[in-house]
């Protein structure tokens, strides 16, 4: 399975400590710039109910970081305290924007695809077991 852009950038949230090493690792071969250390920052969760009426939630703690990589700038954003997430997310998003450095963008996308993979096994699991739990009420008995 081939993943987008959208999905890579998802897969950083569900790597190990180990995966995300290793990504950084591979990533370090394209002698990536920080141009800004990751950093805390707040932002505004908004979502739609369901009546298509955005309403805020409150306020999300993220970490955000940017980088630049083989003169594409790259900006990257994790939820929680976490800047070396931040900091995946924003090489990801420099090397999307460049034609050089396949064969690294090639080596962090498997190991992406992987941890996708495995959330994806886990999350199907989960709905699984939700769904042998529910109960059908029979709101209208005799009808």
């Amino acid at each position: 399975m081939y993943l987008t852009d959208t999905e890579l950038h998802d897969a950083v949230a569900y790597l190990t400590d180990h995966e995300l090493n290793r990504v950084l690792a591979i990533a370090s071969e394209l002698s990536p710039r920080i141009i800004r250390e990751p950093s805390r920052g707040i932002v505004m969760m908004t979502l739609i109910d369901s009546f298509e009426v955005p309403f805020h939630l409150g306020e999300v703690l993220v970490t955000e970081a940017e980088v630049e990589c083989a003169g594409a700038q790259g900006y990257g954003m994790t939820e929680g305290l976490d800047g070396q997430r931040a900091l995946v997310r924003a090489i990801l998003d420099a090397l999307s924007q460049i034609t050089t450095g396949d064969v690294v963008r090639e080596r962090i996308r498997v190991i992406l695809s992987a941890a996708y993979q495995r959330r994806r096994r886990a999350q199907g699991l989960e709905d699984a077991l939700i769904a042998s739990s529910r109960v059908s009420f029979d709101l209208l008995p005799g009808a």
